[in-house]
């Protein structure tokens, strides 16, 4: 095969303004190129990308538009440009043959930031869409009556994504799938970590903390976690008599699950719901796992004495994943919708050593070995 680059580079001068146009072409056979065009301003920034045969026909192609490709008016275009946001597609088509197959839009808050807030899809109709297609940044020549200038996504496109919340660090907190499930996240260690993750449940019907450092979650508590190295979760667990545990602003009138682990000697007290049965499942280094359903009516606290961990709350229809690290190491646990652990060591050199059961037994190991 045989495999070469051929650079072209065009300067324009028109005035007092200097623009450029690079064009690569990368030979991979005797049949086929595939061609890369940089946008005339922002030599950087690619703005089509094709394959071509030997004829000079076009096979496929993606375009890519970006934020200052688009008149002043949509505020969130806007606001991108206003902040020098300039290299993030807001639409992308592709095409087979000169027919549209594909494509997405993508919408942004207005805050000047990087908070994307719905996705887009192309509906594809059996009949295609390539003579009725306009790009979103097209304007009509003549404007009808009421034309409102900025991105303008074609009728074909049809919304499948929201991303509803954000945090104060720019961190999804919930998205929806149209036509599907809501998720929600709990994020940790400053934000730089989702520490839960929870199908099937919007972002004021969870409650989760697992009181590792920087991670308080979403449960309200005014204690001091303790370092625990048998802590179920992570390395540290709270002593419930330094303050209770409370969640507000909970939907009434659903039924909720409630799940912790608590240590040998600890008693809980559950007040603001009804409690309407409790099981009590399987135990590890002297630590029991509880599972309760509640009917909740807007807030749920839980008190007494005794060290408790990985407090989860959730609809009952809901599944929660949570998750523990070892900043700039890696992930240390994994709880999955059932309460089962997974955990994982590092060695010195933060390199994987061992993961682990949910009983703590070895169940993969790492060796490495430096090759002379």
């Amino acid at each position: 095969m045989c495999k070469k680059i051929i650079f072209y580079l065009i300067l324009l001068q028109a005035g007092v303004v200097m623009t450029a146009h690079a064009r690569a072409l990368e030979l991979f056979s005797d049949s086929l190129k595939i061609n890369y065009q940089y946008d005339y301003i922002f030599m950087v920034l690619l703005s089509r990308e094709s394959i071509t045969s030997p004829n000079g026909s076009v096979n496929k192609s993606s375009v890519y538009i970006r934020p200052y490709e688009y008149n002043p008016g949509t505020p969130y275009v806007d606001s991108l440009v206003a902040n020098g946001y300039y290299s993030i597609p807001l639409e992308t088509i592709h095409y087979d043959h000169g027919n549209v197959v594909g494509g997405s839009v993508t919408t942004f808050y207005p805050s000047g930031k990087l908070m994307p807030k719905e996705v887009m899809a192309l509906e594809i109709p059996s009949t295609g869409i390539t003579q009725t297609f306009a790009y979103s940044n097209y304007t009509p020549y003549p404007e009808p009556p009421g034309w409102v200038y900025g991105l303008n996504p074609d009728p074909h496109y049809k919304l499948r994504v929201m991303l509803d919340k954000y945090n104060d660090k720019q961190k999804v907190l919930q998205k929806t799938i149209v036509g599907g499930t809501t998720t929600s996240y709990v994020m940790g260690y400053n934000s730089r970590y989702t520490i839960a993750e929870i199908t099937n449940a919007k972002e004021e019907e969870v409650a989760y903390t697992s009181f590792e450092k920087r991670s308080p979650g979403t449960w309200q508590f005014s204690g001091v976690a303790s370092i625990d190295e048998t802590a179920p979760m992570g390395t540290q667990c709270y002593e419930l008599s330094g303050g209770a545990l409370s969640k507000a602003g909970l939907p009434a009138n659903k039924i909720y699950q409630l799940s912790y682990w608590k240590k040998a000697g600890a008693s809980i007290n559950i007040s603001g719901a009804t409690v309407i049965k409790t099981i009590t499942g399987r135990q590890l280094n002297g630590w029991e796992y509880v599972v309760v359903q509640l009917s909740v009516n807007g807030i749920v606290s839980l008190s007494g004495s005794g060290y408790i961990d990985e407090v989860r709350l959730h609809p009952k229809d809901a599944m929660m994943v949570s998750y523990c690290y070892r900043p700039l190491f890696g992930k240390i646990s994994e709880c999955d919708a059932r309460g089962n652990t997974q955990y994982w060591e590092y060695d010195a050199l933060q390199r994987p050593k061992f993961e682990l059961d949910r009983d703590k037994n070895i169940v993969k190991s790492y060796d490495y070995h430096i090759k002379n």
